[in-house]
């Protein structure tokens, strides 16, 4: 069965509703995405498809599809890219289509996969260096990657901190070891600090004037 991207498009676009819920129920129904589509025919068809790619991953990334946002996409992005080159328009590698890695990586990102997201927003920033929320995106993720070594710094601080403790008020033990304790107190210090700079909300944009 053919369906036509235009007239998909156009019904789309003539919908009253943009809900996440009803984008995801139109493309379902419609079908365009069920069918194995490897060429285009033209520049136009190509920029249409993929506005309409973007609208359903979208859709799928806010109401927490994240994995089926990963696997939509991944179907989808090899395909768009290599037509894009092929009918020689790079002017379609706009923000619809970056927009598409995008998803991409905050779908890995959500699914606290930090590791592949921050291939992706590196991927995204490579392809778009003035982009201020890419590069956001990319600094978050790539710092989650070491919350790990902050937990265990945290954890392996506050037993040397409680150990010390004990060892003081009950066994004795010589006032040096403070020195430990200063040590583990500073380490779980810099583990809050570091948690909270990680885990700030994005810095909003400060207006001019």
């Amino acid at each position: 069965m053919e369906i036509s991207i235009e007239k998909v498009y156009s019904e789309f676009m003539d919908a009253s509703e943009a809900n996440p819920d009803f984008i995801v129920d139109f493309f379902k129904r419609v079908g365009i995405f069920k069918i194995d589509i490897k060429s285009f025919n033209n520049e136009n068809e190509l920029r249409l498809y993929i506005e309409l790619t973007w609208q359903y991953i979208r859709a799928l990334y806010k109401k927490d599809y994240y994995n089926e946002a990963i696997d939509f996409i991944e179907a989808r992005l090899l395909i768009i890219e290599n037509e894009i080159n092929r009918l020689a328009s790079p002017k379609l590698k706009d923000k619809w289509f970056l927009d598409l890695f995008f998803y991409y990586g905050a779908s890995y990102y959500r699914l606290k996969n930090y590791l592949e997201a921050t291939k992706i927003f590196k991927d995204l920033v490579n392809r778009d260096n003035k982009n201020d929320s890419y590069k956001e995106w990319l600094r978050i993720s790539n710092n989650y990657r070491y919350k790990i070594y902050l937990w265990i710094i945290l954890i392996v601080s506050a037993i040397i901190f409680t150990s010390s403790i004990i060892l003081i008020r009950f066994f004795h033990f010589g006032r040096n070891i403070l020195y430990l304790e200063d040590l583990a107190l500073i380490g779980m210090i810099v583990s809050f600090l570091f948690e909270y700079f990680i885990d700030r909300p994005f810095r909003k944009r400060k207006k001019k004037g």
